[in-house]
């Protein structure tokens, strides 16, 4: 026997007033799961540690996505939607908080500018004394091989004079330098790369916080009218 064909759900007015209610529940969720996270971050704060101040800076650039969607959901409303005055002014402060964050968004920019600068100093001048310290140490490998005779030289690196030691510490030496040069560059180039990402994320993401102000005039208008 076949089975009757079922008819499609109609979406009734009841359906789409629920389903546009909970959009707005959603979004104070996520805004509020979002600012626990900020909040998170800032608790162990390191202020002045370019290291921290960066990564904590990317962190947050990551996850911008969570409030301009939590924001979005919040302020969706249709026709024939109503909102209380208690709602309404917190709509206001809102609206008002999305233009901050922006803001807030925007000086994250030369932020990561300035700890980019930071940090290749830091990882520069890391670089510049281990060069020094492994000339360093060739310098003293060779005074002790100067000062040594062929037998005891023999002695510790059997089958080998004193120049083919040398050479082989100065070849070691080279590769090392080679190796972490390369190592060097490598991460500078990573770095850059990231603080053009966070800095293009940063620049969006408050354009699109800015533009979630302009757009919600109404909250603020209205919601001033309820004081």
């Amino acid at each position: 026997m076949r089975e009757e064909e079922k008819e499609p759900l109609y979406i009734s007015k009841e359906i789409e007033y629920f389903a546009v209610t909970l959009l707005p529940l959603m979004g104070y969720i996520m805004l509020s799961l979002i600012l626990i996270e900020y909040i998170a971050l800032l608790v162990q704060s390191q202020f002045f540690n370019p290291n921290w101040e960066y990564q904590t800076i990317g962190k947050i650039v990551e996850t911008i996505w969570a409030p301009i969607i939590g924001l979005t959901f919040i302020f969706y409303r249709r026709e024939g939607n109503t909102i209380g005055p208690k709602e309404l002014r917190l709509l206001s402060w809102i609206s008002r908080f999305a233009l901050l964050l922006g803001i807030l968004y925007l000086l994250m920019v030369p932020l990561l500018v300035v700890n980019t600068v930071r940090i290749h100093e830091l990882r520069r001048t890391q670089l510049i004394v281990q060069f020094e310290n492994n000339d360093n140490q060739l310098e003293e490998v060779q005074g002790q091989l100067d000062r040594a005779s062929e037998e005891q030289i023999r002695r510790r690196f059997p089958n080998k004079n004193g120049e083919e030691v040398l050479a082989q510490f100065q070849d070691e030496v080279k590769d090392f330098k080679e190796q972490a040069q390369e190592t060097y560059e490598a991460q500078v180039g990573d770095l850059i790369k990231l603080t053009v990402k966070w800095c293009l994320g940063a620049i969006l993401g408050a354009t699109s916080l800015i533009l979630i102000w302009r757009y919600t005039f109404w909250a603020r208008k209205l919601g001033g009218r309820w004081r």
